[in-house]
This record gives C-alpha cells, structure tokens and sequence, in this order.
C-alpha cells in the first residue's frame, strides 16, 4: 500500500495520531521504528479515546531517542503517569505540549525545551519547572 510505502521510505517520522482512524494507527505501530521518531503528537480526545493506552502496548516512551517534539492532548492518567516516568530520559525534547484538565508534575527537565505549552499550570508544576531550569 502507498501508506506502508511512505513508512518504509521515510526515516524522519513526525506522527500525528490526532484524529487518525485506528486501522491507519496500527498500521504505522507495527512499522515505525522508534529511534527515527523526531515529533509525536498523541491524544484521548473524543476522536481517539484510548489512543495512548494502545500506543503503550505498542512502545515505552523512553524508546523514542531522537524525540525532539512531544504533544499530549487529553490523556488518560493511567497512560499519563506512565509517560511520565520516562520523560526524563527524552535528552533531545525541545517541544512540550501538554493539553489537559489533568494537573501532573512532570518528571522531567526543562532545561533543554525551547517550547513549552501547558493548557494549565498548578503552582506545584510551576515550582517543579523553575527549580529544573
């Protein structure tokens, strides 16, 4: 298929899954290889609940090595908490976007982000940001 194509030829993947019909989700987990992951961006909206819970059966965060851009809209805490721990070990993160009602403080550093967009902030999350930059 053109789509398994385009997989197979491009080693630079900046994934969307927002929106993206789960055949087409499937298909892309069972092909990518996580180290040429440069920009993900994964949602539970009302499109795609459970996206992230699936995507972690498929991956541990920490496999994307070369992630330089991470959005997260809308997800579940279970997966949340999961992404969380292994934040930290994501050195070449420059983007975070984090969309949620969930407030989390996140494990990670932010001495490395050039951008960062949170749809909330807590005053805990704010401390945690300050005191790692």
């Amino acid at each position: 298929t053109s789509l398994n194509d385009a997989i197979k030829s491009n080693s630079n993947y900046r994934l969307n899954f927002k929106s993206i019909l789960r055949y087409s989700f499937d298909l892309i987990c069972q092909h990518i290889l996580p180290n040429q992951v440069k920009a993900l961006i994964l949602s539970d909206d009302q499109y795609t609940p459970g996206q992230s819970q699936l995507f972690l059966s498929h991956f541990q965060i920490d496999e994307f090595i070369n992630l330089q851009s991470l959005t997260l809209i809308e997800i579940e805490r279970k997966s949340l908490e999961i992404i969380n721990e292994h934040l930290y070990k994501l050195n070449r993160l420059r983007s975070f976007l984090f969309k949620s009602e969930i407030n989390i403080c996140f494990s990670m550093s932010f001495v490395n982000l050039r951008h960062l967009e949170l749809s909330q902030c807590s005053l805990n999350l704010l401390e945690n940001i300050c005191l790692t930059t």
